[in-house]
């Protein structure tokens, strides 16, 4: 598969925990067997995506701008030609800081074991399909 940025359609995502983000994938899961997939990513001013695991392996490299990361309790603040590497399991957000907006590439590996893995968010009000009762 070939896709150039400006092939891929933008992407809301609209999920609790996570604001002010659009994404393109450029290279989708499904095209991979859902093994991978790599998306550009736009966080506009105050976008975010709280804290929360996964099994799946995750990494972002920063292109523009800067964010906040919160990686296993530990918190930084990185910027272009910034690479981050969350593995299976550990807690992880991600805010934009300061005026300019995000950009990043990011990347999912996916493995069998991990198919039927679900988030797991710090703040059980940022879960989907968190229920108030």
């Amino acid at each position: 598969m070939i896709q150039g940025l400006e092939d891929a359609p933008w992407s809301q995502h609209p999920v609790l925990g996570m604001s002010k983000r659009a994404l393109r994938f450029l290279i989708p899961h499904e095209a991979t067997g859902g093994v991978v997939d790599w998306a550009w990513e736009r966080m506009g001013r105050g976008g975010y995506a709280a804290e929360h695991a996964h099994p799946w392996r995750q990494m972002f490299f920063v292109l523009k701008g800067q964010v906040r990361v919160v990686l296993d309790g530990e918190e930084r603040i990185v910027g272009p030609n910034t690479a981050v590497y969350m593995a299976p399991n550990v807690m992880h957000g991600v805010w934009q800081v300061g005026d300019e907006e995000v950009e990043r590439l990011v990347v999912t590996v996916h493995t069998s074991d991990d198919s039927q893995g679900t988030v797991v968010w710090k703040d059980p009000k940022e879960n989907p399909d968190f229920q108030k009762g």
